[in-house]
């Protein structure tokens, strides 16, 4: 039936596109702007040109996607990094970090700094300054820690205490890097 089926243009490593004409089968375990995204489904027929090869495929019975948060944080990457600022509110230590993903509800930060920070604490005083110059105050709850590498460390959370008009830097600056993102 035309309407339970999708096409699948592109395939990567190329070694699939052997392994689906031999099985005709096809199993993704991805993710997407965020959310991990899983399903598996048939092959029903293939279409080929010089340049690449497509797969008409029955529409999954089930999809998995499981989304850790409401809004897709965006990578931050060289040239456009952010530097931040915070106060450990428990320890009251300065932190020195840079951005390293930011959606509209949240950030995750790197800082060097030993493992001192756990879910549930608060950054305060934190200030996060763009390449245009504007600066953003505002406090974090901390939902997630990880250690990068000896001395670093990668401390996720969403905003508190976030103006309506640096609300809509973030969500400029968001914005910019989705087409940066887009463009690469």
């Amino acid at each position: 039936e035309k309407g339970k089926q999708f096409t699948i243009d592109e395939i990567l490593p190329q070694d699939g596109h052997k392994l689906l004409q031999q099985y005709g089968r096809f199993i993704a375990h991805t993710q997407v702007r965020g959310a991990k995204l899983s399903f598996d489904t048939y092959l029903i027929g293939s279409e080929k040109s010089k340049q690449f090869s497509s797969y008409i495929c029955h529409l999954p019975e089930t999809v998995s996607y499981i989304q850790r948060r409401s809004e897709f944080r965006i990578p931050i990457n060289a040239p456009h990094f952010v530097q931040v600022t915070a106060t450990h509110e428990q320890s009251n230590q300065v932190l020195r970090g840079h951005a390293y993903d930011v959606s509209i509800n949240g950030i995750c930060i790197v800082f060097k700094t030993p493992h001192v920070i756990k879910p549930g604490d608060q950054l305060i005083q934190c200030q996060l300054e763009l390449s245009t110059k504007e600066t953003i105050n505002f406090m974090l709850d901390v939902r997630h820690i990880e250690s990068t590498s000896p001395g670093s460390i990668r401390v996720g959370g969403s905003f508190k205490e976030l103006s309506p008009s640096s609300r809509e830097i973030i969500s400029r600056f968001v914005r910019q890097m989705e087409r940066v993102a887009l463009k690469n």
